[in-house]
């Protein structure tokens, strides 16, 4: 019992003296034998009986964070206090924080300089979505078309044009961006963020979630196919193209995983594969 709640009943315990206080005189009164004083003390009994005992206010039921904070008293020891959640800030105020949260994923990390300056969480929901597709975007992406450096480069062949091993080159800086990720840092900042990037993926009204297209993007990359030996392109327009029809099928994703060479799309599926893991132990 609290020092309060004796506190709190000890009216109740002067009461209850009182009573038998009176019932003890009453005896007394009547053992003297005067008839007149035992009518007196009968007056005086219903007297006290119309005068209404003060009801006596219930203690209140403590609460949890009480019964908490009086436990922690009685053990000596500091009460757990459960901070609030922090919540990402809303769509349309996301772009500095975001990018900012992006450079978190490691020291000095190259991407924070490749994003575009508005609109970069919804440009990546809508990346996301097109790569759990197998489809790339080309416009309205959340990365600048500056990040490769080079033009394509082919090699021309007797009677055939391949693609140039030098080619390669062209994506090792974004393939070592890719691996110099922090997978626990990713992490956290996907589970943060979590909330926005639903958000503006209902916003496309698509009915499944966005977790579920950033899952099958990141599957699409490390089920690409592996192509060895020279690959063969032609040119009917523009463009090139695969030479072999089984190639040019394949969806984007797969294609863009040939054109950066075996070495890189190695690197790249390990890495993948890790953060696949990662989300696989901590999922949203």
């Amino acid at each position: 019992m609290t020092e309060q709640s004796a506190t709190n009943k000890k009216p109740l315990l002067f009461f209850i003296i009182g009573i038998i206080a009176i019932a003890v005189i009453t005896l007394i009164v009547i053992n003297d034998d005067n008839t007149t004083a035992m009518e007196t003390v009968e007056v005086d009994v219903a007297a006290d009986s119309a005068i209404e005992t003060p009801p006596v206010e219930p203690e209140p039921e403590p609460t949890q964070q009480a019964e908490l904070i009086e436990t922690a008293n009685e053990l000596n020891v500091e009460p757990e206090i459960i901070e609030p959640k922090p919540q990402p800030v809303p769509i349309n105020q996301s772009d500095e924080p975001f990018a900012l949260s992006v450079a978190q994923l490691g020291p000095a990390h190259p991407v924070i300089e490749w994003l575009e300056p508005t609109q970069i969480l919804r440009k990546t929901v809508a990346m996301v979505d097109a790569l759990s597709r197998g489809e790339l975007m080309f416009k309205n992406r959340p990365i600048a078309n500056t990040v490769l450096e080079g033009a394509f480069l082919v090699e021309n062949q007797p009677g055939r044009i391949e693609l140039s091993s030098s080619n390669f080159a062209r994506y090792d800086t974004v393939i070592s961006a890719i691996e110099y990720v922090d997978e626990d840092t990713a992490i956290e900042l996907y589970h943060f963020w979590s909330p926005r990037l639903e958000e503006a993926y209902a916003e496309l009204g698509i009915p499944t979630s966005f977790d579920q297209a950033f899952r099958a993007a990141l599957q699409r990359v490390v089920n690409a196919p592996e192509v060895a030996g020279n690959i063969e392109l032609v040119r009917p327009s523009v463009y090139y193209k695969f030479a072999d029809p089984r190639l040019e099928n394949l969806s984007d994703v797969e294609k863009l995983m040939i054109r950066i060479g075996p070495a890189n799309a190695a690197r790249l599926k390990a890495k993948v594969q890790q953060l696949i893991n990662a989300l696989d132990s901590n999922p949203v």
